[in-house]
């Protein structure tokens, strides 16, 4: 899992924290099980988000899911 978040850290340039969320996204977590894993809020999960989805340009969670998959496939 931290050699995928840093992958896609370098890749879109995601802080290590956009990184991790990032991770638990695209093995398909929603956020409040992510919150829940990382003992935070999910209002700290939805704004680490924020970060993946205007870098990545993708609008949508799938889309964004997409993107990182591809991403980390590469």
């Amino acid at each position: 899992a931290e050699a995928h978040a840093s992958v896609l850290a370098s890749t879109f340039e995601l802080t290590p924290a956009q990184a991790r969320i990032a991770t638990y996204l695209a093995r398909g977590l929603a956020l409040k099980e992510i919150a829940r894993q990382l003992g935070v809020a999910v209002s700290t999960v939805r704004s680490h988000t924020q970060g993946p989805f205007e870098k990545t340009g993708a609008r949508r969670q799938a889309d964004l899911v997409r993107v990182l998959l591809l991403a980390s496939a590469l």
